[in-house]
């Protein structure tokens, strides 16, 4: 079968994605915005005009952000762009998909030149943070590393009728305790 492992990158680095090019170096392949409000059934084959600004969600960002979107649409929209709903959601995703992966790349890849651990062999970037203490700071014989074995849970009571039962059938019964 496939050997699939599904990681929630938010679990290791909890910025939004917009913010990735930035935190790891990295240049976007397309810059842009996208109106999320906008994608609804009755839009997925539209070819027209730049969607309205609030179907951006423009009114949910920072000062900052609002001012270059704002300018960004204006633009746009006096150059007659024509957006396909269709197009833009392509690029977009693969754009965002694109900035994911690389940014993890460079967050693997860093982790492994300064600590030589890989992050994406644990679930969370807590976990991460505790391999690296045991490894690093961790002196032997100080506090007990407990391997993560499954415990059996059991009763007396099943454990005592198991054992009648191997009494009373001459059966071979694997238990808990045997």
């Amino acid at each position: 079968g496939l050997n699939i492992k599904f990681i929630d990158s938010f679990n290791f680095i909890q910025s939004k994605l917009s913010d990735f090019p930035k935190t790891f170096g990295l240049t976007e392949a397309k810059k842009g915005y996208f109106p999320h409000f906008f994608n609804t059934p009755e839009n997925q084959s539209y070819i027209g005009p730049l969607p309205n600004k609030s179907y951006y969600g423009y009114n949910s960002m920072t000062t900052k952000q609002r001012t270059a979107f704002i300018n960004w649409h204006d633009e746009m929209t006096n150059k007659n762009y024509t957006f396909n709903f269709k197009k833009e959601l392509e690029e977009y995703c693969n754009s965002d998909v694109d900035i994911l992966r690389r940014g993890c790349s460079e967050l693997r890849k860093q982790f492994l030149d300064v600590c030589n651990i890989d992050p994406f062999k644990y679930i969370t970037i807590a976990s991460v943070c505790m391999a690296i203490y045991r490894q690093s700071d961790l002196s032997n014989a100080t506090i007990a590393v407990v391997q993560n074995v499954k415990k059996e849970k059991f009763s007396d009571e099943s454990i005592k009728w198991l054992k009648s039962k191997i009494l009373n059938g001459n059966k071979n019964i694997k238990h808990a305790l045997n």
